[in-house]
C-alpha cells in the first residue's frame, strides 16, 4: 500500500519472513520488486532496487544477443548453421553476484552442457555398440550386438561455449567453430578376449537404383551374413562360407550376371553388392587378398567409392578370399543407411598404412610409373595401383586390375587424363566412411 512518505509497502502475506516485506520507491517496475523479493528469499541476499533495475536492463540486453555460428569439420561434411540466440536460451543467463554488485552473467557452464547432451541440430554424435555374446554358424564364429557402431562428430563443448560466450558478449554476428569426425566405440562385454577393437578401415558401395529385390537382398547380405563375423588372428574368410546357401529361404529374386554376358532373375541377386563392399573393406584395412574376381560385365552400382573395385562371387565356383595377418581378432559390422552400404573393420591396430592410387585406364595407366602395369591396362581395363606399409619398413605393391567385356564411352571419357587419378590414405582416415 502507499505510505505518505512516497514509499511503497509490500505486505507480507501469513508465513512470509521479514526478508519478504521491505520498501520501494513509488513507481518502481513490478518485475524489480519481484526480483529483489526472489533474491531475498530465495537467495537470502539483500540486493537494492537500483542494482536489480541496472541488472535487469543487462539482461534485457543480453537476451536481444545473437549469433550465427558454422562449422568447419575435419573430414569435409557440411552442416547447417546454429543461430544461436539467448532469447532462445534463456537459462544461460544466470544472476551473479560474487563479483562485484549484482548482475546477470552467461554461464559457459549452461552453454557446454546444452552442447554436451542436447546436440545442435544436424550434428550427429557417434554411436557405440555392445557386444553381448559369441555363436558360430555354418563354422562362422559371429558375436550378437545391440547395434552396430557408427560415426558421428563431436563439438570440443569447453571451447565452443566459451568462443559462443565471448561472441555473444562482444555482439558477433558470425563465429566458425570445429567438429571432429569420430568413429563409434566397439564395447565388448562377450567374456571372449577381442583384444582392443577399434576401427581399422572401412568399405563403403552405393546400391541407389537398385529395383526391390536387389535392395532387400543387398540389406539381408549385410544385417544377416557379414554382421558380427570374427576372424581370429591368422584366420581366413571367404564369402561363400559367410553366406553359406543362397538357395535357403529368405532370399528375393533379382538380376544376376550368368555365363559371363546373361542378366538372370535369380534368388540373392545383388549379394556381389556386399562382397564388393567386403573387398573395399579388405583393401582399405590392408589384408592379403588370395582370391577375388570382378565382374565380367561393368555394373554402375559400383562407380561410386571405386570405379573398378568390385568382387564377384558364385558358391562353389568364385570367392573372394582374405586373410587376417594382424595380431588380434578382426570384427566386421554391416549395415546400410538409405542406399548406402558399410563394412567396418574393427580390431588392433598394427601399424600398417594403406593407400589406393586410381584409377588408371589405357589413356593414363603410363602415368602410374614405370612398369608398374605391365601389360599395359587394355581398353577395357581399369586398375589401381594398393600399397601397404609395414610398422617394420616393409612395402608391399600390389596392383589391381579388373577387366569387363567393354567399359561404357562416357566412362572413359570421363577419366581420360591423369587429373581424376587420386590416392587416398585410408586406415587411420574416416574419409572413406563419412564423405558423401
Amino acid at each position: 500500500m502507499a505510505l505518505g512518505n512516497g514509499q511503497t509497502v509490500i505486505q507480507a502475506s501469513a508465513g512470509l519472513t521479514e526478508y519478504e516485506t521491505t520498501k520501494v520507491p513509488d513507481g518502481t517496475p513490478l518485475r524489480v520488486v519481484r526480483l529483489q523479493k526472489r533474491l531475498r528469499t530465495g537467495y537470502h541476499k539483500k540486493v537494492s532496487v537500483q542494482d536489480c533495475e541496472r541488472a535487469l536492463r543487462e539482461r534485457d540486453r543480453l537476451l536481444r544477443q545473437s549469433v550465427s555460428v558454422s562449422w568447419t569439420a575435419d573430414d569435409g561434411m557440411t552442416f547447417e548453421p546454429w543461430n544461436v540466440s539467448l532469447s532462445a536460451y534463456p537459462y544461460w543467463v544466470q544472476p551473479l553476484w560474487d563479483k562485484g554488485p549484482f548482475s546477470f552473467e552467461i554461464q559457459e557452464g549452461l552453454i557446454a552442457s546444452y552442447i554436451q547432451t542436447g546436440f545442435p541440430s544436424g550434428i550427429t554424435p557417434p554411436h557405440d555398440a555392445v557386444l553381448q555374446s559369441t555363436r558360430e554358424q555354418y563354422g562362422v564364429v559371429r558375436v550378437t550386438a545391440d547395434s552396430v557402431a557408427e560415426p558421428g562428430h563431436v563439438i570440443d563443448a569447453q571451447l565452443a561455449s566459451g568462443l559462443i560466450r565471448t561472441a555473444l558478449l562482444s555482439s558477433q554476428s558470425g563465429l566458425i567453430l570445429p567438429v571432429t569426425a569420430t568413429p563409434g566405440k566397439i564395447i565388448n562385454n562377450t567374456g571372449m578376449d577381442l583384444g582392443p577393437l577399434t576401427l581399422l578401415a572401412t568399405g563403403r558401395s552405393n546400391f541407389a537404383g537398385s529395383g526391390n529385390g536387389r535392395i532387400f537382398n543387398v540389406r539381408k547380405g549385410l544385417r544377416d551374413m557379414i554382421d558380427g563375423i570374427l576372424i581370429p588372428p591368422g584366420g581366413e574368410f571367404s564369402f561363400n562360407k559367410a553366406v553359406h546357401d543362397m538357395k535357403e529361404p529368405g532370399w528375393e529374386q533379382a538380376f544376376a550376371i550368368m555365363n559371363g554376358k546373361d542378366l538372370v532373375n535369380v534368388p540373392g541377386g545383388g549379394i556381389c553388392q556386399v562382397a564388393t563392399t567386403v573387398y573395399r573393406a579388405a583393401l582399405n584395412t590392408g589384408l592379403p587378398v588370395i582370391e577375388r574376381a570382378n565382374h565380367s560385365l561393368f555394373v554402375t552400382y559400383y562407380t561410386k567409392y571405386g570405379i573398378g573395385i568390385d568382387a564377384t562371387i558364385y558358391p562353389k565356383h568364385q570367392d573372394l578370399v582374405f586373410v587376417n595377418d594382424t595380431p588380434q581378432y578382426i570384427l566386421f559390422q554391416a549395415y546400410s543407411k538409405d542406399f548406402e552400404a558399410f563394412v567396418n573393420v574393427y580390431g588392433q591396430s598394427d601399424g600398417r598404412q594403406v593407400t589406393l592410387e586410381g584409377p588408371y585406364f589405357q589413356s593414363t595407366s603410363a602415368q602410374a610409373g614405370e612398369g608398374i602395369f605391365s601389360p599395359a591396362i587394355h581398353s577395357n581395363e581399369i586398375g589401381w595401383v594398393h600399397r601397404v606399409r609395414y610398422a617394420d619398413g616393409r612395402d608391399l605393391l600390389n596392383t589391381i586390375r579388373s577387366r569387363y567385356s567393354s567399359i561404357p564411352s562416357s566412362i572413359k571419357k570421363q577419366y581420360a587424363t591423369i587429373d581424376n587419378v587420386k590416392m587416398e590414405s585410408l586406415p587411420g582416415s574416416l574419409m572413406s566412411m563419412l564423405m558423401d
